[in-house]
């Protein structure tokens, strides 16, 4: 039954590729933009010790899955295709780490890139492991 749903969906974004690989991939580069360039005050407060770096690590997993599936759409994942999805994660979140010591209110981190980055390959793990699993080919194209 899942399986069909995401089959339905899959033909939907085929119809629609603007609306179902592009605008979600914008959204959320912009997300993560605001979040990394605005000023502390306008981000929540969460009282755990070291839980930015969590944030920064599923932020670019997500990231990484929305780069990668609009990348190969319907096709195989590649070893190219992956690794240079984790370098455009990877540089944008050194990029915008680069970009909060140019701010003035904000520091660069490099734990924070490092948890970028590792976030980036985490999603991309996340979505070879979920691929095999929902395999879209075996699906009645009629549903």
């Amino acid at each position: 039954m899942q399986t069909r749903l995401f089959c339905r969906i899959q033909r939907w974004g085929a119809a629609h590729p603007f609306l179902y690989y592009t605008a979600p991939l914008a959204g959320w580069i912009l997300f993560i933009a605001w979040g990394s360039l605005t000023t502390p005050d306008n981000l929540p407060q969460i009282g755990i010790a070291q839980f930015d770096k969590v944030e920064h690590f599923s932020c670019y997993g997500l990231l990484a899955v929305l780069l990668l599936r609009g990348w190969v759409r319907q096709g195989p994942v590649t070893l190219a295709a992956s690794l240079l999805v984790w370098l455009a994660a990877a540089g944008w979140g050194l990029y915008l780490e680069y970009m909060q010591r140019l701010a003035g209110y904000r520091t660069f981190d490099l734990w924070d890139a490092a948890s970028n980055a590792c976030g980036a390959l985490l999603g991309l793990a996340a979505w070879a492991v979920l691929s095999h699993r929902i395999d879209f080919k075996n699906e009645d194209p009629a549903l």
